[in-house]
């Protein structure tokens, strides 16, 4: 069940207590790498451009600040310049600022459902003005998300 969700499962990582990246040119050669579970820190010399092999399959997602993060027979590398310099790389799931931004919205509108049904019982003339300022702060909040995740919080759908 679990390889359902490893991705990059097949990809070729090294095990045993060994460098978490090597160099594959020649003319480049790493100092330094240091892991921890989303990032690598890479210190690294070269001649001139050339390509660092991590020890790790690779996944959309994957950034660095120096060079560029692309993949080599599934596995994760960065293509560094020429010199001295220190590559941070870093993970971010697919989909996860649009996910915490969904879940904050359900989370004021979901507060904002309970506390209009307890402080405004049904009937009268205040829950009707409750439920058009809920309408106004929800159409405020979704006028900030990409348009078609504002269409399906208000309920439409594209055709």
């Amino acid at each position: 069940c679990s390889l359902a969700w490893a991705f990059s499962a097949e990809a070729p990582t090294w095990a045993g207590d060994l460098p978490q990246a090597r160099a594959k040119d020649s003319w480049v050669k790493v100092e330094v790498a240091n892991r921890t579970q989303n990032t690598f820190t890479i210190d690294y010399v070269a001649e001139r451009p050339g390509r660092i092999l991590v020890n790790s399959g690779y996944e959309r997602g994957w950034g660095s600040d120096v060079g560029t993060v692309s993949k080599e027979n599934l596995l994760l590398v960065v293509d560094v310049p020429a010199g001295r310099g220190r590559a941070h790389l870093s993970y971010v799931p697919k989909g996860l600022y649009a996910g915490a931004a969904l879940s904050f919205v359900t989370f004021i509108a979901v507060g904002l459902f309970f506390a209009r049904a307890r402080a405004f019982p049904p009937g009268g003339t205040a829950r009707a003005r409750w439920t058009r300022f809920t309408a106004k702060v929800m159409d405020h909040l979704t006028d900030r998300l990409p348009e078609r995740m504002a269409a399906i919080l208000r309920g439409r759908r594209d055709s």
